[in-house]
């Protein structure tokens, strides 16, 4: 493994909230960032996009080049100094973060890549935050990610591997587990929990989130939505597919008889997806813009793709909740 190293001016090492997207991280991450000794940052998956899947770090300038569209990152308003090599800027993002909070501890939101991670802070903590994969399938298809639950629960399932990938270099005590049913059943004593793993108090002011953000406190009725929300031969197929997982995973099945798509069917359920994708696409983005990013890509024109870029994260930060 590839030597990491925490700026001096962090006390202790960074904590990372892992996980697949839709799966509650948003929620945790905001009661995490009301701790009195918490800064935690949102969504950072450019942290560890551009490193080889060996450890190899990126070039510095490269990746700040590649970031100058990135809707997220620029959000952040992190300065970004490439002179001391990589692992020195993504030190310093989180350090940025720590600072602007005024909190000894940092941690971030990682949802993609993250069995990277280790490579640039081997003394890292994790989180994993876990959810139903048929609420995850069920949510990502509701936000326009994909056509079908049949090719969204690939993106619950890549987490899974990638937390199984990280957990084989990880020391247990560097890691922890946690479900989205127990942080929304029984928020005090997950919190708890997540506090001890972290070393440091449980504080009320972790709910303060409710005051400062569009999140309301953890509600029970969002726990196993797909009960009511996936139809009979939904839930038959998605079992099939990826019931052991689920099982595997410590989730009850349905009961309900499973289905296996021939090759002919996962085909067909793959093209659909793809056409519910472009579809959401064109309704989110417009004709427009759609076209002219197609364009850009596919005749190499920097310039309008960059400008085509920025729009799009326009149009997306408006649909932000």
């Amino acid at each position: 493994m590839r030597e990491g190293g925490i700026k001096p001016s962090v006390a202790h090492p960074p904590v990372f909230l892992v996980g697949s997207e839709r799966s509650g991280t948003t929620l945790l991450r905001l009661m995490l960032d009301h701790h009195p000794q918490l800064a935690f940052q949102y969504e950072s998956e450019y942290m560890v996009e551009y490193v080889g899947d060996n450890g190899e770090l990126p070039d510095p300038q490269e990746v700040v080049g590649r970031l100058s569209t990135d809707r997220i990152f620029l959000s952040t308003g992190f300065s970004s100094d490439v002179s001391g090599g990589y692992l020195d800027m993504v030190n310093d993002w989180l350090d940025q973060k720590r600072q602007k909070d005024s909190k000894p501890m940092v941690g971030a939101t990682i949802h993609k890549n993250f069995d990277r991670l280790p490579y640039l802070w081997p003394e890292a903590k994790y989180i994993h935050l876990i959810r139903d994969g048929r609420d995850v399938s069920r949510s990502c298809v509701a936000m326009g990610w994909y056509g079908n639950t049949y090719a969204a629960c690939d993106h619950w399932v890549q987490a899974l591997r990638e937390w199984e990938t990280l957990c084989e270099t990880v020391p247990a005590g560097q890691r922890l587990e946690v479900r989205y049913e127990d942080l929304i059943v029984d928020p005090v004593a997950t919190l708890t929990r997540i506090c001890e793993f972290l070393e440091v108090p449980f504080s009320g002011a972790i709910f303060d989130y409710v005051d400062r953000s569009s999140y309301s406190t953890p509600d029970a009725k969002l726990v196993y939505q797909w009960v009511s929300k996936l139809t009979g031969r939904e839930l038959n197929i998605l079992e099939g597919k990826i019931g052991p997982l689920l099982s595997r995973s410590g989730y009850r099945l349905s009961g309900e008889p499973t289905v296996l798509l021939s090759d002919r069917e996962i085909r067909r359920m793959y093209k659909r997806d793809t056409r519910g994708r472009r579809l959401f696409r064109l309704k989110r983005f417009g004709v427009r813009v759609v076209l002219l990013d197609y364009l850009s890509r596919r005749f190499g024109l920097e310039r309008l793709q960059e400008l085509v870029r920025l729009r799009m994260n326009d149009i997306e930060e408006s649909h932000l909740k």
